[in-house]
């Protein structure tokens, strides 16, 4: 069992919709590189500003290295049948139990890559999660959703999520389809 096997197993995410998650073997700790995110590396056009949901270039599994590289995890390599090289593409998405960060990262064999490093200690058999960050309303409809969600556990009023979205509006000039537990 090779050293990544020994810290981390992929396995059906505790997320719903999600497909495989990252979970610990062992304790990790605070601070402790959990996994490597390398890929494809695409070179962005310097006149695009940024990917949003449904354009041709979006994949759930893109990552920005800086402004003018992302990493992406092709669809023939999402799954770990097809693809094991790192692991980080595996880290799933949580506002509220995020427990990891993607950092960069020096590779002496894929050059500057990003990992995914704990933020707290995670526990064996707990899920790594880390914020995708994505802006809100270039993000898919998956990610609107359980952000709205979060919101309205975070016990934001309606107002201020309303205000929320318009400030997303006027950034991006996208509108976004407000959910009806919202209103």
């Amino acid at each position: 069992m090779n050293m990544k096997m020994k810290l981390l197993m992929y396995k059906q995410s505790t997320t719903e919709g999600a497909g495989e998650g990252l979970f610990a073997r062992r304790r990790i700790l605070g601070g402790e590189l959990v996994s490597l995110f390398s890929g494809s590396k695409i070179i962005k056009d310097s006149n695009r500003k940024s990917i949003k949901y449904g354009d041709e270039d979006w994949s759930d599994f893109r990552l920005t290295l800086d402004k003018s590289v992302d990493l992406d995890i092709g669809l023939e390599h999402q799954l770990c049948s097809q693809y094991r090289a790192t692991l980080g593409h595996k880290a799933c998405h949580s506002f509220g139990h995020k427990n990891s960060v993607f950092r960069e990262f020096e590779h002496p064999r894929f050059g500057r890559i990003m990992s995914v490093v704990a933020v707290r200690d995670i526990e064996p058999d707990e899920e790594v999660f880390v914020s995708y960050n994505y802006c809100v309303s270039l993000a898919p409809p998956w990610y609107q959703e359980i952000w709205f969600k979060h919101c309205m556990d975070k016990g934001l009023s309606k107002e201020k999520i309303m205000d929320m979205v318009g400030n997303e509006v006027s950034k991006f000039g996208i509108t976004m389809e407000v959910p009806d537990f919202v209103m």
